[in-house]
């Protein structure tokens, strides 16, 4: 009976880029949804939508740390699932709060003459 180190069996496998090339698209696509969405950050922001533009902002941020952290490694598998929670729960129910208790609504958005 052979050993399983006499085989072979256990080689390493090759990897398909290199190491810089891997870490040169890492950075690159993480950099690209960073500028991407602080472009849409300022335009949400300078058309009045604060509320969209701070979701927006909170969830990129901890995207990019999640993804681009060794540390988080074990993080990004959850991270969806934190991410719609925040934007599909905790976002609107907090909205909503704010907009309950201000005069914000369709009928006041109106002119006198209407």
């Amino acid at each position: 009976m052979q050993s399983v180190q006499g085989t072979n069996a256990m080689t390493a496998p090759e990897a398909s880029l290199p190491s810089s090339k891997k870490v040169f698209i890492k950075w690159s696509l993480l950099g690209t949804v960073g500028i991407l969405n602080g472009y849409a950050t300022i335009l949400m922001y300078s058309r009045g939508e604060i509320a969209f533009a701070l979701l927006t902002i909170i969830l990129t941020a901890l995207a990019l740390f999640i993804f681009g952290s060794k540390k988080t490694y074990a993080h990004r598998y959850i991270y969806p699932g934190i991410a719609g929670m925040i934007l599909f729960i905790l976002f609107p129910l907090a909205y909503t709060i704010g907009l309950a208790f201000t005069n914000y609504s369709a009928k006041n958005q109106l002119s006198f003459d209407r």
